[in-house]
């Protein structure tokens, strides 16, 4: 039995979570190289859950790296890939030592004058043309450029640095399974110019519809192209895998988030539910104008009617801090509580104390149905402790 638990407060499900990973396992995808991406969700008992689980993690941070190493990771199992770092992180990386990407050329020549290492990846743009008809962003900021790999070789033998990875970023959310294949393709292609390479990673999330909650990308249709391509070089075959890092995909479906209704009233014709919680708390929706699906929540009787012209609406002051629009929804009282489905990925990762919100609780209900608190609730103390106030004749 669920115990009672004051929302709003993230709820995460051992159970989905292992399906999720499995349903890549079952694409012929090697745990070992699946890479959970902190950015999406970085609460260090589910990295424990991906830890057991075999999983390695990607970092984009030397924040996200320590948090790795608190959850337990070995240094190989971490991939980091960061942009315009200092030296001091520079060199703070290379002491961890994870698997470490190089995302720019100069930032390659950094780290091999900061440090002694053995082996490092790099990250591969290609040409605008490729990301334009694909419907992505062309100018890619990060990345060595095709025509700079010849030089980067060059830099890495002349420090006695081996290249055993090359990596390259897809996009998040991406459902265009093509842009996928073809950019491995592209990978694969340029791989023979390395001589000790021992990974391909095809870094970005797989497509997920959040409203009608389904997974819109077909992972087995991609190992098998990468496999058929890999074929048709036959001095790369069975030496190199392929790595991916997904984060939504396995966290995204495994997380909900529970909110009490603590207005419901009619204005214009709509009707609006206000809840407890809001888009600092929960700022998918507001972030990138996609919504979720919602439901009542534990409610015994289902009530099938459905009210036209739904709002649901958070409890900041800010115009535009909407969960739902327009939609058709059950009518419901102050004291109900309602799911936001869908919410383990880029929901905690990204709230914030916008309108001086605090973040809520996690919770974690187990494989055996335990419920536990894993993150406790920001407290008011928290949110100020780093400030200083003005001191009196200032």
């Amino acid at each position: 039995m669920e115990p009672i638990i004051s929302t709003p407060y993230y709820l995460y499900e051992e159970k989905i979570i292992l399906e999720q990973i499995n349903k890549i396992a079952n694409a012929k995808i090697l745990k070992k190289n699946i890479h959970f991406s902190l950015m999406s969700n970085n609460n260090i008992c589910l990295l424990n859950i991906l830890k057991e689980s075999g999983l390695g993690v990607f970092t984009s941070s030397v924040q996200e790296l320590a948090i790795a190493k608190k959850a337990g990771f070995d240094n190989k199992k971490i991939i980091f890939c960061s942009s315009n770092l200092k030296i001091d992180e520079i060199k703070e990386v290379i002491n961890v030592n994870p698997v470490i990407i190089a995302d720019s050329f100069n930032q390659l020549n950094k780290y091999l004058e900061n440090g002694s290492l053995k082996e490092i990846g790099i990250r591969i743009s290609f040409e605008p043309e490729f990301y334009r008809k694909n419907n992505f962003l062309e100018i890619q900021r990060q990345g060595i450029e095709v025509d700079q790999l010849g030089q980067a070789i060059e830099l890495c033998e002349r420090h006695g640095v081996k290249i055993v990875g090359i990596h390259s970023y897809f996009g998040t959310n991406n459902s265009n399974e093509e842009f996928f294949k073809t950019g491995l393709s592209k990978l694969i292609d340029v791989s023979t110019q390395f001589k000790d390479l021992e990974f391909i990673d095809g870094s970005g999330g797989f497509g997920l519809d959040y409203s009608n909650e389904k997974f819109n990308f077909n992972l087995n249709e991609l190992v098998r192209s990468f496999n058929d391509v890999l074929s048709g070089y036959p001095q790369l075959s069975g030496s190199i895998e392929l790595k991916i890092e997904p984060g939504r995909f396995i966290m995204g479906p495994a997380g909900k988030l529970i909110c009490t209704v603590t207005e419901v009233y009619e204005k214009q014709g709509r009707i609006f539910i206000g809840v407890d919680t809001n888009l600092s708390q929960f700022p998918r929706p507001y972030i990138y104008g996609e919504y979720h699906r919602i439901e009542v929540y534990k409610r015994i009787k289902k009530d099938k009617l459905k009210r036209p012209h739904t709002f649901i609406v958070g409890n900041s002051i800010k115009s535009d801090d909407f969960f739902a629009i327009n939609i058709d929804f059950p009518k419901v009282e102050e004291g109900d509580q309602l799911c936001f489905n869908y919410a383990g990925a880029y929901c905690y990762s990204l709230s914030s104390n916008f309108c001086g919100q605090l973040r809520p609780a996690e919770y974690l209900l187990s494989e055996n149905n335990e419920y536990s608190e894993i993150r406790t609730p920001e407290s008011f103390s928290t949110l100020i402790k780093t400030q200083n106030p003005r001191s009196p004749g200032q």
